[in-house]
């Protein structure tokens, strides 16, 4: 059996360089951001791979443009 790797909010917030608050509002407001996990009543997961695959489509998918 594979094990997938589950984060917290606050890993999540490391990943990204983000505040743990704007990681809320992207699940809130961004349907491209990877949807969080509810594992209990008080622990919110990700999927370690959905968010490395979320960055990795967001670096590709960015354009640098030189003045």
């Amino acid at each position: 059996m594979v094990q997938k790797k589950l984060v917290r909010v606050k890993e999540v917030a490391e990943l990204l360089s983000l505040g743990v608050s704007t990681v809320w509002r992207k699940v809130k407001e961004d349907p491209s951001f990877p949807r969080p996990h509810k594992i209990s009543e008080r622990i919110t997961v990700w999927q370690l791979s959905e968010i490395l695959d979320w960055i990795n489509v967001k670096c590709h998918n960015t354009t640098y443009k030189e003045d």
